[in-house]
C-alpha cells in the first residue's frame, strides 16, 4: 500500500493533519510584521562631522581627505564618496554586497579613532549613522500654539512632548523642524566697551567666574555635620547685569549692564516650518529598524490625542501625514487583488466543471495553500509586505494548477486503490513541472545587489505556496474528491466540446502537413521581439504615491527669514491648484538633526515643500506639476525643481528621483568645473531635459581675512586672540550657562546687530593692551571671494554630477546622449564620465537578472533531463521558452509598460512556468507509446486530446488568476503590474505555441528516429 492510498484509506488522519497546518498557518498570520518592503540592509555607512564656520574648501582639506584615506582600508569597502560643505562634511563608504554592515561600523569607528589624534581639536567627534528605509520618517507632525508665551510652548516641547514620543516602542528618534533654542542674549555695544577700555575677553572671563555652584566641604558643629555649598550662579537677569567687569579710570565699577543689553531670546534660526504657510514646529518620527510600522503608527496616534487633551488650551497638534497609511493602503489592496483573484480562478473552474462540489475541491487549493505559507514565512523571519503579498497573489493562479491534473486523472474512478493508481500515475510530472517553476527563483535568491534583496521574499512565497499545493493536490484534493463523490457530476461544457472538436480537426491536419506553419510562427515570434526595441529601460516601475516634493534654491547667502518670505509666494501659487491638499515646509535646516544633514543640498537658502494631493484627485500627480510648473512665474536667481518620489526603492539607495545622472572627473580639479559646464551645455542643447544642473553650485560669498606676520611679531599679539574676538564678536561665544526650572539656558556674548552688520566694523574691532586699544585692521587684511556651496569627492577624487528629468521618456533619448558623450570625449579624452548611481545600479540589477535567467534556463533543462533521461527531449519541451519572451515584450510594449526588474522578473518566471503544460503533455506521450500498436500520428493526438482540457483549464486560472494584479489596483499595484503582465503575455503565446506547434515537433523528431 502507497502513501497514496494511505491517505484514502484514513481520511480523518489527512484532515486533521492538514487542519493543524491551518490553525498554525492562522496564529502565523497574526504574528507576522507588517511593512511597505522587506527589510532592507543597504551596504552603506555615513559618517559626519561638524567643524563650525569652516569653508567647504577647508573642510576637504582638515576633514574629508584624512577620513576618507583610512575609510579606505576598511576590509569590504567598494567605494567611498564624500560632501564638503561649510562646517560639515559627510563621508559614505558603500560595501559590497554580503558585508556585514555592523562589524563594518565597528571597524569605521576603529580607524576614526586612530586619527582622531591627527584631525582639528575644535570639531565635533565624527558621528558613525547607519541609514536605510527605517530611517525615514513614517508620521510628520504638525504643533501649533494658541498661547502668546512661545519659551513656555518652547519649553514644553522639549521636556513634555518630545519625551512622549520617544518612550513609545518602536520608536528610534524624534526629529524637530522649526525648532526654537532659548538663550540668554548679552549685546554688547561696541562704542561703549572701547570707551571704558574693556576687552571681549574680560566680558567673557567675568560672566563666567561670576556664576559657580560648587562644594566647599563639610563642617561639625557640636553633633550635627553640615555640607558646605558656594552657590553663586545667577538667578535672575539682573545678576548678569550687575556681574563687575572692571572699574574705570575714576575707580567705579564698569558692570555688564553698563556696556550691553541683557535679555531672553532665541538663538539665531536655522529654520522655518510651515504647514499650509502656517508657522509652528514639526516633528518627524523615525521607527527603529525591526519595529512594526503599523503598531508604531498607532502608538503615536494615541500620544496625539492624549497630549491634545491635556494641552489643548495652549497648543494643538496635527497629523500631516502617515506613511503607514500607505502601508495599509497597499496591504488592503493587495488582499483586495487576492480575493478578486481567487474568485475569478473559482468561476473559471466552475466554467469548466460545471458542478459547484467539484469546483470547490480545486478552489479550496488556493486558501489552504496560502495559509499554510504564512506559517513558512513566519518561521523564516519574513514580513508581510508588498512583495511577500505580491508573490502569493502570483502563485494563485498556479496553486490549482495541481489539483486540476489530480482531479482530471481520477475523474470517473469510484475504488480507492483505483484513485490512488492514478493519483501515483501523474504523481511525477506534477513534482517535477512544480520544481520546474520553482527552480527559476534559486538563482533570485543568490542575486547580489538591491534586486535580489527585494525579490527573495517574493521569490520564497511563491515558493512555499507552491509546495503546500503539490501536498494539498496530491493528498487533500483526493480525499475530499472520495468524500463528496457522491455530490460530483462531471459534465462537460459544449462549448468547451465544440472548441476540442475544432481543436482535434485542425490538430490532425496539421500533423499531416509540412512544416509552413512552423516556420509562420517562429518567424512571427522573432518579429515580436523587435518590440524590445520600443520598450523603455528603468530601474523600478512609476507609481503614483498622491504626493511630490518641490525643492526651492535661492541665491546663496539668502538670510533663513528672507527665504521664509520668498517661499511662501511659491506656496500660495500651489494652493491654487483644486487637487493639492496641504503643504508641508522646512525653510533652511537643522543643525541638530544629523538625519537632515544627509539630504543632498541643504542650506538656510534651501526650502523643502513636500506636496500632499487629496485621496481622490481628478488629475495624477505628474499632471498636477506640469499645471503647478505651468503657473509659476520664475525669478532669475531663484532654481526649483519637481521631485516625483517614482517607487519606495529609491529611499533604499538614496538616489533620489532623477531620470538622468552621471558622473565627471579630471586629473585637473581647478578646471574641472569648466568641463563639466561645456557638458552640461551639450546636453541641454539636445532638447531632451525640462531641467539639468549640476552638483557644484557657487556658495555664498566669503571674506578671507588674512593676518600681517610682521605686524603680528612686533606687537605681541597672537593670531589666536584675534580669531577669538572677530568669531566672538560676529558668531557670538557661551560664557555660561543659566539654570531655571531644572533647565540650563547658554548665556552667549556678542556684539549686538547695529554693530556686526558691515565689514566696515572691522575698523571697530579692538584690542586691549596694556598701553591702548588697537583695531584689529592693524594686524589683517580681508579679500571677498565666492566658494562652492560643496565639493563631491569618490575614491578621493574630486567630481561634479550631472542630473535632471527628461522632457519625455523617449527611446530616443538614451542614443541622443551617448552622441554628446562621444563627441565631448573626442574633444577631451582625458576627462572621466560615468553613469550615475542609479543607472549603475539599474545596469548592474538587469545583469545580474539575465545572469538570473540564463542559469534558471539551464537548471530546467538539467531537471527535465533527468525527469525524460533523455537530452533532446528537454530542448523540445522548453521550445516555448524563447517565444513565450515575445508575448511579454509585445504586451509591456502595447500596455505602455517599461523593461525593468519587475518586469524581468515576470520573463524569468516564464522560464519555468511556460514548460508546464510540455511536461505533462510529454509524460502523456511517452506513455502512449508503450500501449501497444496505436501508430504514432494516432498516440499523439490521443495523448493530445486527453490533457487538451488540463493545459487550457491551468493556462486561464493562471492568467485571469494575474489579471487584478495586472490591471494594478491602487498607485500602489503599479509597482507589480509590469510583473503579471509579463507573465500573462509570455504565457498566452507559449501555450498556444505549445498546442499547435509542439505535437508538430514531436511528430517530426519521432518520424525521423523512426
Amino acid at each position: 500500500m502507497n502513501i497514496f492510498s494511505r491517505s484514502l484509506h484514513r481520511p480523518l488522519s489527512t484532515l486533521m493533519l492538514f487542519i493543524v497546518f491551518l490553525v498554525f498557518g492562522l496564529i502565523s498570520l497574526t504574528r507576522l510584521k507588517v511593512s511597505l518592503l522587506p527589510e532592507l540592509v543597504y551596504p552603506r555607512l555615513s559618517i559626519i562631522t561638524q567643524y563650525q564656520n569652516v569653508p567647504p574648501a577647508e573642510m576637504e582639506e582638515l576633514v574629508t581627505a584624512p577620513v576618507e584615506e583610512a575609510i579606505l582600508t576598511v576590509n569590504g569597502v567598494k567605494r567611498v564618496e564624500s560632501i564638503s560643505r561649510e562646517g560639515l562634511s559627510i563621508i559614505t563608504p558603500t560595501f559590497h554586497w554580503g558585508t556585514d554592515v555592523d562589524i563594518a561600523s565597528v571597524d569605521v569607528r576603529e580607524k576614526l579613532d586612530a586619527i582622531a589624534n591627527s584631525l582639528p581639536k575644535e570639531i565635533k567627534k565624527p558621528v558613525v549613522l547607519r541609514v536605510d528605509p527605517s530611517s525615514t520618517p513614517i508620521i510628520g507632525l504638525g504643533i501649533f500654539w494658541k498661547s502668546q508665551d512661545t519659551s513656555l510652548i518652547q519649553r514644553l516641547i522639549e521636556k513634555e512632548i518630545k519625551p512622549q514620543f520617544e518612550r513609545q516602542k518602536g520608536i528610534a528618534q524624534v526629529s524637530i523642524k522649526g525648532k526654537l533654542t532659548e538663550e540668554i542674549k548679552v549685546d554688547i555695544n561696541l562704542d561703549r566697551m572701547n570707551a571704558f577700555g574693556i576687552s571681549l575677553e574680560q566680558v567673557k572671563q567675568a560672566i563666567a567666574a561670576s556664576s559657580y555652584n560648587f562644594p566647599a566641604g563639610y563642617l561639625v558643629e557640636g553633633k550635627q555635620e553640615y555640607l558646605i555649598r558656594v552657590d553663586g550662579e545667577y538667578r535672575q537677569l539682573n545678576d548678569i547685569k550687575e556681574t563687575v567687569i572692571g572699574k574705570s579710570k575714576a575707580g567705579g565699577a564698569i558692570t555688564v549692564g553698563d556696556i550691553a543689553e541683557v535679555k531672553y531670546g532665541f538663538k539665531d534660526r536655522t529654520s522655518y516650518f510651515l504647514l499650509d504657510d502656517r508657522e509652528g514646529i514639526g516633528l518627524e518620527i523615525i521607527k527603529e529598524n525591526q519595529a512594526n510600522d503599523i503598531l508604531v503608527a498607532q502608538g503615536v496616534k494615541k500620544v496625539v490625542q492624549d497630549i491634545n487633551k491635556k494641552f489643548g488650551n495652549i497648543l494643538e497638534i496635527h497629523l500631516i501625514y502617515d506613511q503607514s497609511e500607505f502601508i495599509v493602503d497597499s496591504i488592503k489592496n493587495l488582499a483586495v487583488t487576492a480575493f478578486l483573484a481567487m474568485l475569478i480562478t473559482f468561476l473559471v473552474i466552475i466554467l469548466f466543471f460545471r458542478n459547484l462540489t467539484l469546483s470547490s475541491i480545486v478552489a479550496v487549493t488556493v486558501p489552504v495553500s496560502i495559509i499554510i505559507a504564512f506559517c513558512c514565512m513566519y518561521f523564516s523571519g519574513m514580513t508581510l509586505n508588498i512583495m511577500s503579498l505580491g508573490g502569493l497573489i502570483l502563485g494563485i493562479g498556479l496553486l490549482v494548477d495541481n489539483s486540476i491534473v489530480v482531479l482530471e486523472s481520477i475523474e470517473g474512478k469510484t475504488t480507492l486503490d483505483g484513485i490512488a493508481q492514478q493519483i501515483n500515475g501523474v504523481a511525477l510530472p506534477i513534482i517535477a513541472s512544480t520544481l520546474t517553476t520553482l527552480i527559476v527563483f534559486l538563482p533570485v535568491i543568490f542575486v547580489k545587489g538591491i534586486a535580489g534583496s527585494i525579490f527573495a521574499q517574493l521569490a520564497l512565497t511563491i515558493t512555499f505556496s507552491l509546495l503546500s499545493s503539490i501536498a494539498v493536490a496530491l493528498f487533500l484534493t483526493p480525499v475530499l474528491y472520495v468524500l463528496l463523490q457522491k455530490k460530483v457530476k462531471i459534465i462537460q461544457p459544449v462549448w468547451f466540446l465544440k472548441i476540442k472538436k475544432g481543436y482535434q480537426s485542425f490538430l490532425f491536419h496539421s500533423l499531416k502537413r509540412k512544416t509552413g506553419l512552423i516556420f509562420a510562427i517562429f518567424l512571427f515570434s522573432a518579429l515580436l521581439f523587435v518590440s524590445f526595441y520600443f520598450l523603455q529601460k528603468e530601474f523600478m516601475p512609476r507609481v503614483d504615491k498622491g504626493e511630490f516634493a518641490v525643492k526651492v534654491i535661492f541665491p546663496s547667502g539668502t538670510p533663513v527669514t528672507e527665504n521664509r518670505k520668498m517661499v511662501s509666494e511659491l506656496l500660495s501659487i500651489i494652493h491654487q491648484n483644486p487637487q493639492v491638499a496641504h503643504t508641508y515646509t522646512a525653510c533652511g535646516y537643522e543643525t541638530e538633526d544629523l538625519y537632515s544633514l544627509l539630504q543632498q543640498d541643504i542650506g538656510v537658502h534651501i526650502s523643502q515643500v513636500k506636496v500632499l494631493l487629496k485621496e481622490q484627485p481628478n488629475h495624477s500627480v505628474f499632471q498636477v506639476v506640469e499645471d503647478i510648473y505651468s503657473n509659476l512665474n520664475l525669478r532669475d536667481d531663484m532654481l526649483i525643481n519637481f521631485e516625483i518620489p517614482q517607487n519606495p526603492i529609491t529611499q533604499v539607495l538614496g538616489i533620489g528621483d532623477n531620470d538622468f545622472a552621471m558622473e565627471i572627473s579630471y586629473d585637473q580639479p581647478e578646471q574641472l568645473e569648466k568641463l563639466a559646464k561645456i557638458l552640461l551645455t551639450e546636453l541641454k542643447d539636445t532638447g531632451i531635459f525640462k531641467n539639468l544642473e549640476l552638483s557644484k553650485k557657487e556658495g555664498k560669498p566669503q571674506i578671507n581675512i588674512h593676518f600681517d606676520q610682521e605686524a603680528l611679531i612686533g606687537s605681541n599679539i597672537s593670531s589666536k586672540k584675534i580669531f577669538d574676538l572677530i568669531q566672538t564678536a560676529i558668531r557670538g561665544d557661551k560664557a555660561t550657562d543659566y539654570e531655571r526650572d531644572d533647565d540650563r539656558i547658554d548665556i552667549t556674548i556678542r556684539f549686538q546687530k547695529e554693530d556686526r552688520l558691515d565689514i566696515k566694523d572691522f575698523s571697530r574691532f579692538k584690542l586691549v593692551t596694556e598701553e591702548q586699544l588697537i583695531p584689529i585692521t592693524t594686524f589683517i587684511d580681508h579679500k571677498i571671494r565666492k566658494s562652492p556651496s560643496k565639493i563631491l569627492r569618490k575614491n578621493q577624487k574630486e567630481i561634479i554630477r550631472i542630473y535632471g528629468n527628461y522632457q519625455s521618456h523617449n527611446r530616443n533619448n538614451t542614443g541622443m546622449i551617448n552622441q554628446v558623450i562621444s563627441r565631448f570625449n573626442s574633444q577631451f579624452p582625458a576627462v572621466q564620465i560615468s553613469e550615475g548611481e542609479q543607472m549603475a545600479e539599474t545596469r548592474e540589477s538587469f545583469r545580474q537578472l539575465l545572469i538570473s535567467l540564463v542559469l534558471s534556463i539551464f537548471l530546467v533543462y538539467a531537471l527535465l533531463a533527468s525527469q525524460f533521461e533523455s537530452l533532446s527531449t528537454p530542448f523540445l519541451i522548453m521550445f516555448s521558452i524563447p517565444f513565450s519572451f515575445s508575448g511579454s515584450l509585445l504586451i509591456l510594449w502595447l500596455c505602455g509598460q517599461s523593461i525593468n526588474i519587475n518586469s524581468i522578473l515576470g520573463i524569468l518566471m516564464l522560464s519555468g512556468i511556460v514548460v508546464n503544460n510540455s511536461i505533462i503533455l510529454f509524460d502523456r506521450y511517452a506513455k502512449c507509446r508503450y500501449q501497444g500498436n496505436i501508430g504514432l500520428l494516432k498516440g499523439i493526438c490521443q495523448s493530445t486530446f486527453s490533457r487538451f482540457k488540463p493545459v487550457i483549464m491551468t493556462t486561464l486560472t493562471t492568467i485571469i488568476g494575474l489579471l487584478p494584479m495586472a490591471i494594478g489596483l491602487g498607485r500602489e499595484g503599479k509597482l507589480q503590474q509590469p510583473l503579471a503582465l509579463a507573465v500573462i503575455g509570455g504565457l498566452f503565446l507559449s501555450t498556444l505555441l505549445t498546442l499547435l506547434v509542439l505535437p508538430r515537433l514531436y511528430y517530426l523528431l519521432k518520424k525521423k528516429k523512426s
